[in-house]
């Protein structure tokens, strides 16, 4: 796959919700193949956990969603969990993150109830599944990739059930190679193999997306620079994005080291525009 550079990056960016624009992007064959196929709009730049909002991260809110979409992004990485009920509410963790969020909580799972009834911080608005759905109606060029904390396949699962119409508009990371046969039945169009859990060699990579055609893989910034593992997947169809990147010298930097596009929680495509 040609490797793009900032100014493609920034292209494809800028490039509206054209979804005939953009970079090349892997799509299978029957045979399994990888075939380059257009990439949709904004793909190359996805606002992790939403992106910044009142210059917290990680707050999966209401506004780092709002600030984001503005801003012009239209792919969401956000972070899944279930409460004690088993409802799905957008949270990175029930830790330090969690206390962080919610001044004067304790760490700990709570009820969907419980979650809901919480101040946050700054006075920003805490989703769960339904608020992000209800989001999502309002904005129907919005893709959310989920990062799911707990049981991934199980919650991916339910999700897919409970909301069948929005199927294309979910994209699922997968942490393990398990998890790809028990997903791909599922009906999600597009699977992203997310490597920051994982202990598999580069070569391990390599073969397995030869035979399991998946629309990414993601992996820290770190490995990225560390092996050619990024260009090797480019020249075998697959687009690699990395995670998290909020300067644009580190930008160009992995551009060259064979990466797509990035997560990102404050670069956002007019920031881009300048980048050289």
């Amino acid at each position: 796959m040609r490797r793009m550079t900032v100014v493609a990056i920034v292209a494809l960016a800028l490039g509206g919700c054209n979804k005939g624009g953009g970079t090349p992007a892997a799509t299978p064959t029957a045979a399994g193949a990888a075939t380059p196929a257009a990439k949709p709009a904004f793909e190359a730049i996805v606002a992790h956990s939403g992106g910044i909002a009142k210059g917290l991260d990680y707050t999966n809110s209401r506004e780092a969603l709002d600030g984001a979409y503005a801003n012009g992004i239209r792919w969401f990485e956000l972070d899944m969990a279930t409460t004690t009920d088993g409802k799905v509410v957008l949270v990175n963790n029930w830790g330090d993150g969690f206390e962080k969020l919610f001044p004067g909580s304790t760490r700990g799972r709570r009820t969907h109830a419980e979650f809901l009834a919480l101040k946050m911080a700054d006075g920003l608005t805490q989703m769960d599944l339904d608020r992000l759905v209800e989001w999502m109606a309002a904005h129907p060029d919005a893709i959310v990739v989920t990062d799911v904390k707990d049981d991934n396949v199980a919650v991916l699962k339910r999700l897919a059930e409970s909301h069948k119409p929005l199927l294309e508009r979910f994209v699922p990371q997968m942490y393990h190679f398990e998890e790809y046969d028990p997903l791909k039945p599922v009906g999600f169009p597009k699977l992203i193999l997310s490597l920051y859990a994982m202990e598999a060699t580069d070569e391990e990579v390599l073969t397995w997306v030869k035979t399991h055609p998946v629309h990414a893989v993601t992996m820290p910034t770190d490995r990225a620079k560390a092996s050619d593992l990024a260009k090797k997947l480019g020249e075998a169809g697959v687009p690699v994005y990395v995670h998290t990147v909020n300067e644009k010298t580190e930008l160009d930097e992995l551009i060259l080291a064979g990466v797509d596009g990035v997560y990102t929680d404050k670069l956002v495509p007019k920031d881009l525009a300048s980048a050289n």
